[in-house]
C-alpha cells in the first residue's frame, strides 16, 4: 500500500500477479489485459511492492534528477494512470464503517 499527499491509500488490484524482472514487470490479472511496465513505472511499481512507502517522491527525485514538486507530479501522474487501469485501487480506510 502507499499514502498519496491527499492522504488517499493506495494498493495493487485484487486479483492481480505480478512478476519483477530486470527492468520491467508484467502484471497479469485474473480477468483483463496483462500490463507490462518499464523503466521508472516498472521502479515504481516495485518500490511499493517492497513496501517502500514513504519515501517514493524523494526516489522518483533521485533517478529522474528531479525536484520534489516535479517528481511528485511524476508519482501522482503514474499512480492516476494506474487508477484509471485498475491495477491501483484505493485500500479501505482503518476503522471505516463497512456497514
Amino acid at each position: 500500500m502507499t499514502t498519496t499527499s491527499n492522504g488517499f491509500v493506495l494498493r495493487p488490484a485484487p486479483g492481480l500477479r505480478w512478476v519483477l524482472d530486470a527492468g520491467l514487470v508484467t502484471i497479469v490479472p485474473d480477468d483483463g489485459p496483462t500490463h507490462i511496465l518499464t523503466g521508472l513505472d516498472a521502479a515504481i511499481w516495485g518500490w511499493i511492492a517492497a513496501g517502500v512507502h514513504a519515501q517514493l517522491v524523494e526516489f522518483v527525485a533521485r533517478v529522474t534528477d528531479a525536484g520534489p514538486e516535479e517528481a511528485a507530479y511524476t508519482l501522482a501522474a503514474c499512480l492516476n494512470r494506474w487508477l484509471e487501469l485498475g491495477i491501483l485501487v484505493p485500500a479501505p480506510r482503518l476503522g471505516a464503517d463497512h456497514g
